[in-house]
């Protein structure tokens, strides 16, 4: 989960190098911020569809691939568009973790103990929606 939200948070504050290091509209390199949004908004429900079909591990190992598969491609990414596809890829492997390890915590953990468990993934987001930005600003300032 953390890594997920740091996923999410730690673009919006290189928008502005992106922009310029692309020669990118302000509007074209919003795109990379949201069209990550929107997939995820729109495949987290879908994951969860898919591991009822499919082994919930399965459809896990699948996200992560995607995730990783994005990330590369946003690491090799050598102009704007092929950015924001690498970022809707990563947006849409991303999405199996929410979708998936809320459901494996509820199946794994007995009634008594779940609720501390889902606590512990939900704070996850909130500690890496605040340590994102500062990571990507650091990684920003120390690589360029």
């Amino acid at each position: 989960m953390l890594i997920m939200a740091l996923n999410q948070t730690c673009v919006n504050v290189v928008v502005p190098d992106i922009r310029r290091d692309y020669g990118a509209t302000q509007g074209q390199a919003g795109w990379v911020v949201t069209g990550y949004l929107i997939v995820v908004a729109v495949t987290i429900p879908l994951y969860g569809r898919v591991a009822d079909l499919y082994s919930p591990r399965r459809t896990f190992a699948f996200g992560l691939f995607i995730l990783a598969a994005g990330s590369l491609a946003c690491a090799l990414a050598p102009s704007l568009p092929l950015l924001v596809v690498g970022r809707l890829l990563q947006a849409a492997g991303a999405s199996a973790i929410p979708a998936l390890g809320f459901a494996s915590v509820v199946r794994a953990m007995p009634p008594g103990r779940r609720g501390t468990a889902i606590g512990l993934l939900s704070s996850s987001l909130g500690v890496g929606a605040a340590v994102g930005p500062v990571l990507g600003g650091f990684v920003a300032g120390l690589a360029g």
